[in-house]
């Protein structure tokens, strides 16, 4: 069989083909387009929509500007107004030669001040309006200081008066003056001491001493002393610590005596028992405060308290 040549145009389908192909180009490029389209519109819808946007913030911005200003305008003018009120509240003070000039004046509060500097008798007076009428003219007038009041203020009695009406601040009178002037002090006496030792009465007897004299400390006491031994006596309680049977008193008991015929006593804290221990002076003490405990067996009551009463003399 021989040899069949077609050309392309007559393949089968080709031209179908070739027809989809520019339909669908045709087709994409009109969606393109559209879309193209669509995009520029939201652009331009944005690009309004951020003019319009910005048009509200300038004009918010310019309102709260306003209001701002406003306010502050405000602000200054009700500062301005407590400031006067102020004023008004302090008062002016005022300055004129005499009454005529100070009855002339107008627009007064009753917090003003007007000071005549002759107020007939060449002397100064600060008045204030008692009073004013409806253009500020004083109807009566009070005052406040004068120039006789002001220099008469400090006198002598009212300085003292105010002195002496603070707390621990008292007259000091002429006759107290007077007593203090009997007061004899030299160079030779030290004030830390209430008396000159030379001037205290040492007899031991106390026989010279007067009642404007005082005694020497030594001096009583030796006397004490004499009396004690001369047959008084000083009556003694005490509680001591027993130690190898043994106590030792605070004080030489008189011709050796102990109370509660020569007994000390012991309470038990436990059971409440009452032990009365005889005891003796121990003959070896030179100071004759040494006394030895009689108990039933050695060291009975070591480490234990007794009580013991006896006199002893100073």
């Amino acid at each position: 069989m021989a040899v069949l040549q077609r050309s392309k145009s007559q393949i089968y389908g080709l031209n179908a083909d070739l027809a989809a192909l520019v339909l669908a180009d045709s087709t994409e490029l009109a969606r393109a387009q559209a879309a193209e389209a669509a995009l520029a519109q939201q652009v331009l819808d944005e690009k309004a929509r951020a003019e319009a946007a910005e048009a509200a913030l300038n004009t918010a911005i310019a309102a709260e500007a306003a209001a701002r200003a406003a306010a502050i305008t405000a602000e200054e003018a009700a500062r301005e107004a407590s400031i006067e009120a102020a004023k008004l509240a302090l008062g002016t003070s005022y300055r004129v030669a005499d009454r005529t000039e100070r009855d002339a004046l107008t627009g007064l509060t009753l917090n003003d001040t007007v000071r005549v500097l002759d107020d007939g008798d060449t002397k100064w007076v600060v008045y204030q309006p008692g009073a004013v009428d409806a253009q500020g003219v004083a109807t009566s007038w009070d005052v406040l200081m004068d120039e006789d009041t002001f220099l008469n203020a400090n006198t002598a009695s009212s300085i003292k008066t105010a002195y002496e009406s603070n707390a621990d601040t008292n007259a000091f009178t002429d006759a107290e003056q007077a007593k203090v002037g009997f007061i004899s002090v030299t160079e030779s006496i030290d004030l830390d001491k209430v008396i000159q030792s030379d001037e205290l009465v040492t007899d031991t007897t106390l026989a010279g001493v007067t009642d404007t004299q005082i005694a020497s400390a030594a001096a009583v006491k030796a006397f004490v002393q004499a009396a004690s031994n001369a047959g008084g006596a000083m009556f003694h309680t005490e509680t001591r610590t027993v130690t190898a049977d043994k106590i030792t008193l605070t004080h030489k008991p008189k011709n050796g005596t102990i109370f509660n015929f020569g007994t000390v006593r012991h309470t038990d804290t436990d059971t409440g028992a009452a032990f009365d221990i005889s005891v003796m002076p121990n003959w070896d003490d030179p100071t004759g405060k040494i006394y030895t405990l009689i108990p039933d067996s050695a060291g009975q009551f070591d480490g234990k308290q007794v009580v013991v009463q006896y006199p002893y003399t100073l």
